[in-house]
């Protein structure tokens, strides 16, 4: 069995919502314009940078699918290892390293959110007993450079004994 210090993590920092067909003949689009449908046209999905901003302002029903997904992706990851669920009474530090698209890119909006996912997925799969200050000790964002073709977050997590 794998102890928690060995897990490493990839997740995208982009999210692309599905085409969908109208249901409603009219909606607001993300500059608040009212937009007129036909009930059936073909609503072009959108693509979101997954951070703090976007979760202000997304409707509660977005915010729950994208987090579903980031914990599906997670849980996926998890899978193919075998780690011991029996360390959920430990404490743990998480390094997150972002890899950006953009030079606009602001580090700590995005990896504020990759940090909400991967703290609450990592308790509900019973890796650890909560994600309070009681056993998540420290965190660590740092800048791991530009990468255009492949925007990410890269997670590292790892017991500690010494806090």
């Amino acid at each position: 069995m794998r102890n928690i210090k060995d897990i490493n993590l990839i997740l995208p920092i982009y999210y692309k919502f599905d085409d969908r067909i109208a249901k409603r003949t009219t909606y607001k689009d993300k500059l608040k314009k009212i937009i007129k449908n036909n009930i059936g046209d073909k609503i072009i999905g959108k693509t979101i940078l997954v951070n703090m901003n976007w979760y202000r302002n997304a409707h509660h029903i977005e915010q729950n699918d994208v987090k579903k997904i980031y914990s599906d992706l997670i849980q996926d990851q998890f899978r193919d290892m075998e780690i011991n669920r029996m360390l959920v009474d430990i404490k743990y530090v998480v390094n997150y390293k972002l890899f950006y698209k953009s030079l606009a890119c602001d580090m700590p909006n995005i990896t504020a959110m990759m940090s909400k996912f991967v703290n609450d997925a990592i308790q509900e799969l019973g890796l650890v007993k909560n994600d309070n200050v009681k056993f998540l000790v420290r965190e660590v964002h740092e800048v791991g450079g530009q990468d255009k073709e492949n925007p990410r977050c890269e997670i590292v997590i790892k017991e500690i004994k010494e806090f």
